[in-house]
């Protein structure tokens, strides 16, 4: 039990933790009238509040973001109680993630992971950590929620550092889409998503001439759909770029040509014209961890977008051959889109060589993805978000993937029904009877593993 402070109607709460579940619901903070849930009585699955006795309240989310409970991972969560808009906004890894149509005041003595002062409610199970905790009287905006995330603590598998090079430079448009009526970077969908992830994320300027140095202090270099393919283009360009020993996921198509970095035989391109759906050739792959499967295709992938009342074009894919070193993990499964066929995502290992007779420094997969902007309107404008809830887990699947040395190792959620701990997972599952270790592959394990949850404490890893 610490103390909040006095603080009133408008107020920040900020928490730092990594939690474990331990029953049907769970609770980060709350008092004896009042808690915030991580997860919603009766293991909803989705972060919450609850007003004791009157009324259990759920965030709904917004701007396509989820507001899933986050278990056995570290997450960052600030979540403003703003009495003038009427409502309480959620922020997850300082991405604005969900909305309750509510307030609340915290004040004074409150039990962190957990409710109610006196009696044990909603806690977090044995092994959970707070890393840090603050609150703040009044409302923070976006600027400040970035600045309190950017400054929490260094913690051990606090996510990925993350390069995303773009036409812009921030998370504002660039000086063109601006000129286009943008008030914010195209692609800044896929930077939340990241960000939403837990990954550290710094946004790079396209460049033909790459600080090849410092992109190699990543752990993953992504080139977002947003840029001039003309900076990759064979020859130095090209050359430095797959010169990056950082694993690199590329995201547009127009890059990878024969005539560019050289992932492909040739320069065609054609752009999707409706929702698609991907073919898995490689079923086995990590991208499509936890994806539904029929037949080897998925659901809807990407579709087409509007932005400023214009239908931005669909994702531009070069539909020659991958180089031979290359192994094709999806094509697209929409038979009646001119793109059926193609290649969404192809995977080289380090060492191996291109179209255009050099060779790839380190790992690299792509992954397309992302609009091409309306005819007649600046490029700058292009790689908009244009995901599904499916797209969205292979495009996490592909940077778990890339981040964890190719091998796809970690938990990706965790769930308790009528005793039987279920845990989706990627590599190997590990157990332990103690946080500390050791740890052994649990024999026979495979994706989704269910176990009866029975024992005083067992701990969960997947490498």
């Amino acid at each position: 039990v610490v103390n909040f402070g006095n603080l009133g109607g408008d107020a920040t709460y900020v928490f730092h933790f990594n939690a474990v579940m331990d029953g049907a619901s769970t609770a980060i903070a709350g008092n004896d009238a009042f808690a915030i849930k991580l997860d919603q009585w009766n293991n909803q699955g989705v972060f919450g509040t609850t007003e004791f006795g009157v009324a259990d309240n759920l965030f709904s989310a917004v701007n396509g973001q989820s507001v899933a409970s986050v278990f056995g991972s570290n997450v960052h969560v600030i979540i403003v109680s703003d009495s003038g808009a009427g409502e309480s906004r959620l922020y997850i890894n300082s991405v604005h993630s969900g909305t309750w149509a509510g307030t609340f005041d915290l004040s004074g003595n409150t039990k962190i992971m957990g409710a109610r002062l006196e009696q044990a409610t909603d806690h977090m199970g044995a092994g959970s950590v707070m890393y840090e905790w603050a609150t703040y009287s009044g409302v923070a905006s976006q600027s400040d929620i970035d600045s309190i995330f950017n400054a929490r603590v260094a913690v051990a598998g606090n996510g990925a550092n993350i390069a995303f090079v773009s036409f812009h430079a921030t998370d504002a448009a660039s000086d063109a889409a601006a000129g286009a009526g943008m008030t914010e970077a195209a692609d800044i969908g896929y930077t939340q998503a990241l960000k939403a992830a837990g990954h550290n994320v710094t946004r790079i300027l396209t460049s033909g001439s790459p600080d090849v140095e410092a992109l190699n202090g990543y752990d993953l270099v992504i080139i977002s759909r947003s840029v001039n393919s003309g900076g990759y283009s064979t020859g130095a360009s090209a050359d430095a770029w797959n010169s990056v020993t950082s694993p690199m996921l590329v995201l547009g198509g127009y890059v990878i040509r024969n005539n560019r970095m050289g992932f492909t035989d040739g320069s065609s391109m054609v752009d999707t014209v409706g929702n698609i759906q991907l073919k898995a050739e490689d079923a086995s792959h990590p991208l499509f961890n936890g994806v539904d499967l029929t037949d080897g295709i998925t659901g809807d992938f990407a579709g087409i977008v509007t932005w400023n009342d214009q239908v931005q074009r669909g994702v531009s894919i070069n539909t020659n051959n991958a180089g031979e070193a290359g192994r094709v993990i999806a094509t697209v499964a929409t038979a009646d889109d001119p793109t059926a066929g193609g290649i969404v995502a192809v995977e080289f290992d380090a060492g191996a060589a291109t179209t255009t007779g050099g060779n790839f420094a380190g790992k690299r997969l792509t992954l397309l993805t992302g609009s091409r902007e309306a005819d007649g309107v600046t490029s700058e404008t292009a790689g908009i978000w244009d995901l599904t809830d499916v797209g969205r887990m292979i495009y996490l699947n592909a940077v778990n993937y890339l981040t964890s040395g190719g091998s796809g190792g970690g938990i990706n959620g965790v769930s308790l029904t009528d005793g039987m701990l279920t845990i989706e997972y990627s590599g190997t599952l590990k157990s332990a009877g103690a946080v500390t270790g050791p740890f052994n592959a649990v024999d026979g394990a495979s994706s989704p593993y269910t176990v009866a949850a029975d024992q005083a404490a067992q701990f969960f890893i997947a490498e």
